[in-house]
């Protein structure tokens, strides 16, 4: 059934754009989702979380003077346009880096927190609480990635209607409130896959590199942009030449591929802008890396019942799977790619000693890796009608597991911090408890209450 919208300027017809049924309900979906994603705003109480102080303080000091580093002017500042959070303002800053003029440096960079500061300016101007900009940024970043979604995605109604539906009943809500960077690396990825699968190269390349400002575990979705790009430059040489030679291909496209590479400076500027004032790429990669417990800490990202993927979207993480095997046997070039591009970001996400950081029900990283996996497995599900319908029902039953999970966990007393184990992984505990192993972290702290911290050595070093 096709719906044919007519396009009016002047009372003259522009053009006739055919509409399917499932474009329409992805664009009520769209309005009614975010209207009460809205009002949902209006019933909470921000607060600052993680490492919320620093990226509010960086708002001030890009507000003062547009650099992130941080002066005791900036920091009484921040404490006096953030009033009610003056504590953790206070002891965050304490434990920053310091350069030689005393100005202290935040472990992360402020990509989000620029695009925050100006939201904020306008808060600010009308006489609300600055906290507010986190979540309200949050939200129009959300709401970008899924508009960017429904109007340049190429693809069928239904499919595109079952991306959006999986993009908006998504475990990212857990984050919207934060004043954190996770619904920004969420947006730009979303937008990096939607250019990716419509082999927009560059300007996917760049959104995943926008997105791998604020955490550098995105950066293999990238590499993956890249290597499609290269592959499709080769198919491109095989069926112009009539040949499959490696060296007259890279004599004949280094140009046309190099200059690609323009598209990943954005990723590298923050590790750039580190080195040149500290002498090293990352503040605390020594003390807060390890190359221990690797695949222990990516199996607990895809399947523990407290902080994994599973429990939150598990039909997606087993279609993707199954579909994985699948495809290496019918379309391996995708299916191989989407496969390194997740195992990428385990593996650098793994490297992280303390997996088990502050957290809201499904851990931070995993909500920036579910994109990548709803895109597979909706865009490459087999075509036909019979087919069709089955995608259209698993993406209804994981977004209505996904809402009673999230809800269950927000309104109805199931939620749990990141020094606590869900209601139920204790039920597990107590029925089976050899059937959940945990690394040896997420077992102490969520038994024991507590958190380890971290003390840089160029914390120490700024001091000495």
């Amino acid at each position: 059934m096709n719906i044919y919208a007519t396009i009016k300027k002047r009372g003259k017809i522009v053009r006739k754009v055919n509409c399917s049924k499932y474009e329409y309900m992805s664009l009520i979906l769209i309005v009614l989702f975010f209207t009460s994603m809205i009002i949902y705003l209006t019933t909470i109480t921000p607060s600052i979380r993680g490492d919320g102080s620093e990226y509010a303080m960086q708002t001030v000091t890009l507000q003062n003077h547009l650099s992130f580093g941080i002066s005791e002017a900036d920091l009484e500042m921040t404490k006096e346009q953030f009033y009610n959070h003056q504590e953790p303002i206070q002891r965050n800053y304490d434990w920053l880096v310091r350069d030689e003029r005393n100005w202290a440096y935040s472990n992360h960079y402020g990509a989000y927190s620029a695009l925050v500061t100006v939201v904020k300016m306008v808060l600010m101007a009308i006489g609300v609480y600055p906290l507010w900009a986190f979540s309200i940024t949050n939200l129009l970043l959300w709401m970008a990635a899924v508009l960017i979604t429904f109007f340049y995605l190429k693809t069928d109604g239904k499919r595109k209607f079952c991306v959006i539906f999986l993009l908006t009943f998504n475990p990212i809500f857990c984050y919207l409130e934060w004043a954190h960077p996770e619904v920004y690396i969420f947006a730009f990825e979303v937008i990096g896959l939607v250019f990716l699968y419509n082999k927009k190269y560059a300007l996917s390349i760049l959104a995943f590199s926008v997105s791998a400002m604020q955490n550098v575990g995105v950066l293999p979705m990238a590499a993956i942009a890249g290597i499609a790009y290269i592959l499709d430059c080769y198919d491109q040489y095989i069926q112009e030449k009539q040949e499959k030679n490696l060296l007259h291909f890279a004599f004949s496209y280094w140009k046309k591929i190099v200059i690609y590479g323009v598209f990943y400076i954005p990723a590298f500027i923050p590790m750039i802008t580190t080195y040149i004032r500290f002498g090293t790429f990352n503040l605390v990669a020594k003390v807060a890396m390890e190359n221990k417990y690797l695949l222990n800490k990516a199996v607990g990202y895809l399947l523990d019942p407290n902080l994994g993927i599973f429990p939150y979207e598990p039909i997606i993480l087993a279609a993707f799977v199954v579909l994985i095997v699948i495809g290496i046997k019918r379309c391996p070039r995708e299916a191989i790619l989407n496969l390194v591009g997740v195992t990428g970001i385990l593996y650098i996400i793994a490297h992280q000693r303390q997996i088990n950081s502050d957290m809201q029900g499904i851990m931070r990283y995993c909500v920036w890796i579910i994109p990548i996996m709803i895109f597979f497995v909706v865009l490459k599900w087999r075509a036909g009608k019979e087919n069709s319908r089955g995608l259209l029902m698993i993406s209804i039953a994981e977004g209505a597991f996904t809402t009673v999970i999230v809800s269950y966990c927000t309104w109805f007393g199931g939620g749990y911090h990141f020094m606590q184990f869900s209601s139920w992984t204790k039920a597990i505990i107590d029925i089976a408890p050899q059937a959940y192993n945990p690394t040896h972290e997420i077992f102490f702290y969520r038994t024991g209450g507590g958190e380890k911290h971290y003390v840089s050595p160029y914390f120490l070093d700024s001091r000495s």
